[in-house]
């Protein structure tokens, strides 16, 4: 019986954490292309789909649409960019509707159809160009003023000596 309870417990868990992406697309998307394989070459990758993620550098509305400039970051076991400085690089987005709302320094995932390259914002490039499947946002996080972990050592007040 309990390992009955431990089991459900632990498939609870499990499910309580899901993706960014929902399954239907996932199960869509190539998972064994490479990004540095894509940004070398994205018009032999046209018409595949892809799972990228990163943080936008920039937003701009188009003559196509709203084109969004992201800084690659590999994504974690739930579908999120992870916090690194490391990157493959950069891709775009082409959202062919007009879409505002985009902000500087959000978490973006991405799962899309690979329609070419293209020209960064700025000029730059040419970056792989996906056509959005779907798209998860994540909240913008900020910094906390406090240690994240308890210090015996940390003074709130800044007095300059030890303790609470």
């Amino acid at each position: 019986m309990s390992r009955f309870i431990l089991i459900s417990c632990m498939a609870l868990m499990l499910n309580a954490c899901p993706y960014s992406i929902s399954k239907s697309v996932v199960v869509k998307a190539d998972t064994s292309i490479q990004f540095e394989k894509l940004v070398s070459t994205p018009d032999d990758y046209k018409g595949k789909v892809l799972i990228l993620g990163g943080t936008i550098v920039r937003a701009a509305q188009t003559e196509q649409g709203t084109l969004l400039e992201v800084i690659q970051k590999e994504l974690d076991y739930w579908g999120r960019p992870r916090n690194t400085y490391r990157t493959g690089g950069r891709f775009l987005v082409l959202i062919r509707t007009a879409s505002e709302g985009y902000v500087f320094k959000q978490e973006i995932v991405v799962a899309g159809e690979v329609i070419g390259s293209g020209k960064g914002i700025d000029g730059t490039g040419p970056y792989p160009v996906l056509r959005p499947l779907e798209i998860r946002i994540w909240p913008v996080e900020r910094a906390s003023e406090r240690p994240a972990w308890l210090d015996p050592l940390y003074d709130p007040a800044g007095s300059g000596r030890p303790g609470w």
